[in-house]
């Protein structure tokens, strides 16, 4: 590696923007998967790090490929356990390109007093980034802390790291923080490990460039929320000359959807083979309407080749629009581990989904309820039947008592929308009483009963808004993909 190329560290501003997502980073690493962000504002990928946290400490005997073996070593400045870098690597598919020689990049390692950082599994899609920074740190000893399953984690007091890439303008981006341990020596070392988003034109054009670099900036600071962090450069060779191009097939195949009151077709628009995953696009027929998110802890969608090889799903994201700077609620890319891309006996792809999940965007019904009525008070919504079987105000919230008929099943949001708590009222319905608000009809089997909480003045009459939520659509339906050129 030459010396000239990341040896020195240089300070750098950076944005707000930057220091919130790295603050906020280790709440993607809680395990948890299909979550939906809250305000439907910011929608990116979805259950990135699942089942990161599960992983920081997996120092058990593992089979790992001879070809994946000779990788270890590549990550200079640390020495972490094969075990837990064959997991981790193979869901965000680096083992995949790893196998295949497919490494354009060289992995560089930097010190700055006792701080060693290490930038290595960095990867360059047609549109995402994908990189890994391990820290090795004295300021990490005294903020360690055990997560609820046992693996190591940081205190909320801990020192902020992060990485940002100075080639590309971050469209989304999710990662993970993890806490390992060195074999050698025992020392914690952090793992921030990102996938970014990035505008396809833009990627375009900084390749015709013919570049032998790669930038990223290192945040580092004694302060937690990062507000006076030490920004430094960092340099990682880039050989496009072995750069591969991903494989996009059209395809642009429609399901017809039957027995829904709002979705009658599902549309497969692409299928996208790069060096490290698969990624499927999907998009309902109203795809402005409704948004369209699915499970990840089932059996939602499966990809197998025709060889029999199953490529299992990791996490799907809201699609960006680079053209109007905008997300589309009902199309999602879904991101499977590993690909064909290197396999050339690979001729086809078979993609199974099972259930998608459904949500109002724009569309909603509403319905005047007044607690002085007669009850049962019946409602109809989106062809389905429900009653308000009890109505009442206490302690600052309108509490129903719902009967939806297990035939009509399905997932409602119910709203006041003009009440926008403000000030102290705010703070205390989000704060110290929203594990009271259950505004969210989730409708189980064998239950046609729902007991609900919504936040609202005291009034005699509401207007209450009833909006399709996460609501699942059975699809059941396979599609078959020719990869043939």
């Amino acid at each position: 590696m030459p010396k000239e190329i990341g040896r020195s560290f240089e300070r750098l501003a950076a944005p707000e923007s930057l220091r919130e997502f790295a603050r906020n980073i280790d709440l993607h690493a809680t395990g948890k998967t299909g979550t939906r962000l809250p305000n439907k504002k910011r929608p990116g990928w979805i259950g990135f790090a699942a089942g990161a946290a599960a992983v920081s400490l997996l120092f058990v005997s593992a089979e790992v490929s001879p070809a994946f073996a000779g990788m270890i070593k590549q990550i200079p400045g640390v020495s972490v356990a094969a075990s837990w870098l064959d997991s981790i690597r193979s869901r965000d598919g680096v083992e995949n390109a790893a196998v295949h020689q497919y490494t354009p990049f060289e992995p560089v390692a930097q010190q700055v007093g006792d701080m060693k950082v290490t930038l290595a599994d960095v990867y360059l899609t047609s549109d995402k980034l994908t990189y890994k920074a391990f820290i090795r740190t004295d300021g990490l000893k005294d903020h360690l802390a055990k997560n609820p399953d046992g693996s190591l984690g940081l205190d909320r007091t801990a020192h902020f790291y992060a990485v940002e890439s100075l080639d590309f303008k971050q469209i989304e981006g999710s990662g993970s923080k993890e806490v390992i341990a060195d074999q050698e020596t025992g020392d914690p070392i952090l793992v921030i490990s990102d996938t970014i988003e990035l505008n396809a034109e833009e990627v375009r054009a900084f390749l015709a460039g013919n570049p032998d670099t790669l930038h990223f900036k290192l945040f580092a600071s004694h302060d937690a929320s990062g507000r006076e962090a030490q920004e430094y450069a960092m340099n990682v060779p880039f050989s496009s000359s072995q750069w591969m191009k991903d494989r996009i097939i059209p395809v642009h195949q429609r399901l017809e959807i039957t027995g829904d009151p709002d979705i009658k077709e599902l549309v497969l628009e692409n299928i996208k083979i790069t060096p490290l995953n698969t990624f499927a696009e999907l998009r309902l027929d109203q795809s402005a309407d409704y948004g369209l998110d699915l499970d990840l802890t089932g059996d939602a969608v499966r990809l197998t080749d025709d060889h029999g090889k199953t490529y299992p799903l990791k996490t799907y994201r809201t699609k960006y629009q680079p053209a109007n700077e905008n997300f589309q609620p009902g199309v999602i890319e879904l991101a499977f581990n590993s690909s064909p891309f290197f396999d050339e006996t690979v001729k086809s792809l078979t993609l199974h989904i099972g259930d998608i999940k459904v949500s109002d965007w724009t569309r909603s019904d509403s319905f005047t309820l007044s607690l002085n009525e007669n009850m049962p008070k019946p409602i109809r919504f989106k062809d389905k039947e429900m009653a308000i079987a009890q109505a009442r105000y206490a302690d600052g919230f309108l509490k129903l008592h719902v009967r939806q008929p297990e035939k009509d099943r399905m997932s409602v949001r119910f709203r006041i929308p003009t009440f926008q708590p403000e000030g102290e009222l705010r703070d205390k319905y989000y704060g110290e009483k929203a594990d009271q608000r259950k505004d969210l009809l989730v409708p189980a089997e064998g239950t046609d009963a729902y007991d609900l909480s919504i936040m609202a003045p005291q009034q005699e009459t509401y207007e209450i808004r009833m909006m399709r939520e996460t609501d699942a659509v059975r699809i059941d339906r396979t599609l078959n993909i020719d990869l043939s050129p």
